[in-house]
Parts: structure tokens; sequence; C-alpha cells
């Protein structure tokens, strides 16, 4: 099943470097152009594409004219989108119509420019509506649109290639991955977070100075300064995953060992790699991978979070603890990783559990039971001490607190189940 969080990136600031109209672009106009640029002027579209679509042949047949009609059918096309007019094929037309202008030698100057961003900025600003109402099918081509007018804002397409993937369309996604991949695409930045006091929940800022101004009001604490590992691993990852829903896993393999030659000490990727095989079903393969990853990266407490993981759901308990602890010495704060190691101590106790159940009534079975009985209590109050020292020591988290909560259930610890009650309240 694929998973694919999406995070949308934002444009850096658009700067207009000309006020002036842009319709004021200096051409050596032919009469049917002049008149074309008038009535953009008055809003007259239908016949400013009309027209100008008449002047077509002899425009393109001269070098002279071929820039401004390309120009002029971009400007065309952009007023078409800000009107809601087929906004998509609208803003693809504009776009398009710059690339021919710049192929027909048309000049790179500050109305042009001025021009270019003014669409991108109009598509960021569609792209970003068409996300917020969940349209990711509309807001894919639409971030890729952004990256097409300013191919410098590569993490557009990242955007694009994530949300073709969430939507299924994987002709499109594999498309757009490959083009990250070939542009070394990176994507890692610094996420400047706090905990709130008032909601005790982490939250990020923008920049570091506002997380700071933060902090010196008073309410929050905790600041973290977390890099976000490279997404090339993601990337390849995701072209495997690609390649497999095509039914092509011998492209997905090979996509990944390709990657590992070129990358041989990411751990990162090498981590991906053997989440491609736990997909794949060979859970041995994805261990392996995962200790060789550990390897290359001992300080890595993901890694470290998924071996420990894959021994909880093959039953190897002791295993499981030793890894999931490891992880957590790395990332105290890592609540996914303390609920699987409460969880070791629960399927420990519901094991005995089990052996309870299969007793009968003599005397020396009820003195077993009531030995088995105290050896499950003592590990059901480890798992509750887990739960609770992360609580007292990050804060509420729901997944924990209702873990927390059946756990006193099972303990008949009445005072302790109605206080984790209240929290959750």
């Amino acid at each position: 099943k694929i998973k694919c969080n999406i995070k949308v990136q934002p444009m850096k600031k658009i700067v207009f470097i000309s006020a002036l109209a842009l319709t004021s672009v200096a051409f050596a106009q032919k009469k049917e152009l002049k008149e074309v640029n008038k009535l953009l002027g008055k809003g007259e579209l239908s016949q400013a594409q009309t027209l100008l679509e008449q002047t077509k042949a002899t425009a393109l047949a001269d070098a002279k004219y071929a820039p401004e009609y390309h120009f002029l059918r971009g400007q065309i096309f952009f007023q078409k989108a800000e009107k809601g007019e087929n906004i998509i094929s609208s803003l693809k037309e504009a776009t398009n119509a710059l690339k021919e202008y710049s192929k027909a030698g048309g000049k790179e100057n500050n109305d042009l420019i001025s021009f270019r961003e003014k669409v991108a900025q109009f598509a960021f600003n569609k792209a970003i509506s068409f996300h917020e109402k969940q349209d990711y099918k509309n807001a894919a081509p639409t971030f890729e649109l952004i990256y097409r007018l300013i191919p410098s804002d590569t993490t557009q397409l990242s955007n694009a290639a994530n949300l073709y993937l969430l939507t299924k369309d994987y002709d499109e996604a594999l498309r757009t991955h490959l083009e990250l991949r070939d542009l070394g695409f990176n994507g890692s930045r610094t996420i400047y977070s706090a905990k709130n006091k008032e909601t005790q929940k982490v939250e990020e800022f923008p920049n570091k100075e506002t997380r700071n101004t933060a902090l010196r009001s008073g309410q929050y604490f905790l600041p973290k300064d977390e890099k976000t590992p490279s997404l090339k691993p993601e990337i390849i990852k995701n072209i495997a995953i690609i390649y497999i829903e095509q039914g092509k896993k011998e492209e997905a393999v090979k996509a990944f060992d390709d990657a590992i030659k070129m990358y041989p000490k990411d751990a990162q990727l090498v981590l991906a790699q053997g989440q491609l095989y736990y997909q794949l079903g060979d859970v041995n393969k994805f261990k392996e991978l995962c200790l060789k990853a550990a390897e290359i990266d001992p300080n890595n407490p993901n890694i470290f979070f998924n071996i420990g993981t894959i021994a909880l759901d093959k039953g190897n308990l002791d295993e499981a603890r030793k890894y999931l602890e490891k992880a957590i010495q790395l990332k105290p704060d890592f609540p996914e990783a303390v609920l699987n190691v409460a969880n070791t101590y629960i399927q420990e106790g519901n094991i005995i559990g089990t052996k309870m159940e299969e007793l009968g009534n003599t005397k020396a079975e009820i003195l077993k039971y009531n030995e088995l009985n105290e050896q499950r209590k003592s590990l059901y109050k480890k798992t509750a001490k887990v739960l609770d020292d992360y609580t007292q020591t990050y804060g509420k988290n729901e997944n924990i607190l209702e873990l927390l909560k059946n756990v006193y259930t099972a303990l008949g610890d009445t005072a302790n189940f109605k206080r984790i009650k209240d929290m959750l309240k």
C-alpha cells in the first residue's frame, strides 16, 4: 500500500522587476499584432485570439514578429486563466507560449521576466487552493507548471511528482520522479520547532528567528533544529514503487541496484531498498539491508526502529526490545518506538495469559496460575512505566495515553486509569 505524505513546499517570494504594463513590451509590430495588443488591453480575449490566429502563418514566418506572436498568445491564455476559463489548460498554453517566445529568439527583458513570474505566482496560488480542497488531480499539474515556468524552483516539481503518485497517475508520477532523479534533486531542509506549553504539541516555524521569538514569549519550550534527510532515497524508492504498481518488478530492483552503485554509503537509500524487499514480501532481505544501513549510519534511530519492529512482528521480543530501546536512546522523543517497546511487554504478558488459561483447578495448577499471574502483572507494570515515563517527559500523546489507559484497566489500577482518562479529555 502506498503511503505518500504530502507537505507542500512554498515558492520563494516573487519580486516583480518592472511595474510597466505588460502590453508595453517594445516590438516591431505588424499592424495586425498591434490590433491584438489593443484588444488585449480592453480584455476582449476572444477577438484578440481570433485575430492572432489569423496572423499566425505570416507572423511566424518572419523572425522579427515571431516572438511578439508568442508573447501575445501567452498573455491571452493567462488572462483566460485569470478569468477562470479552463484554468489548467490555459496556464499550460501560456507556459508553452513563453517557451516558444524564447525559442523564437525573444529577448529576456524585464517585462518578460515579470510576466513569467506573475504567471508562476498565479499558478502557485491555484495549486495551493486545489491542494487545500484535496483536489490533487488538478494540484499536481499546476505545481508542475510552476517548475516549467521557473526551472530553478525544483521543489514544485517534487510537489507535483508526489501528488501524481498519491492520485495513482503512475505514468506521470514515473516521468516526474525520473526527472527529479536525473536533476539530482536533494530536497533537504531544516525544520525549526518547539513545543506549545498550552497544547503540549510540537509546532513548526518558518525560520529560526520566528521560533526564537516564540520561545522568548514563554509560550514555547523544547526547541529543536532538525535537518531533514535527503529526498534522493525517497525518489528512488518511489520510482521502484511505481514500477511495482506497473507490474515491473525487475525494473524496480534495478532502480535500486543502480542507485546503490552510485551512493554505496547512503544509509537512507539502503534502508529504502530494504523497504522495497519488505513490500515484495522478503522480510529476511529487509532485515539484512536494515543491518547494513545501521553499519553505515549507527546514529540513525529510524533504522533501529525498523529492525526492532520487524523483530516484534516475528515475535522475537527480546531482540525487538534491544533495537527499539537503541532507537529511543538515539531519539528519546520517539513515541512510535515507545509504543512498540510497550507492545513487547504486552505480547509477553499475553503469552503468559494463554498459559494461564490452559491450567485446571488442582491445587498445584492454582499455585502455578497465581505465579504466572504475578509474572504477567510485572510485565504490565513495566509497560505502564515505559508509557508513563514518556508522558511525564514529553507530554500528551493520544496513542500512548490510550494504551496506558488499557494497561491500567488490566492491572485494576482505578486511580491511574481515572488520571489517564482525565488527561485524554
